[in-house]
């Protein structure tokens, strides 16, 4: 890097730190994208977006009458 690219020493090791800090954001992000998932979302964050099948859930349990504590489809 000092020949090719001219950097100096100070250069080079803050160049070195930015890629170790990049591959510490990369670990965390990968972490924590194993963790969310369709089937275990965030409960902290609500999303400003209705799902389709959220708005047919809230249909239906409008349109069926009271809930017998059964929401399995038959």
């Amino acid at each position: 890097m000092k020949n090719v690219l001219g950097w100096s020493e100070e250069q080079i090791e803050e160049n070195f730190r930015c890629l170790i800090k990049d591959k510490q954001y990369v670990a965390v992000a990968n972490y924590f994208s194993d963790l969310v998932s369709p089937d275990n979302p965030p409960v902290d964050i609500k999303s400003p977006i209705t799902l389709k099948s959220d708005v047919d859930r809230k249909e239906k349990a409008l349109t069926s009458g009271p809930s017998n504590g059964n929401d399995e489809e038959q």
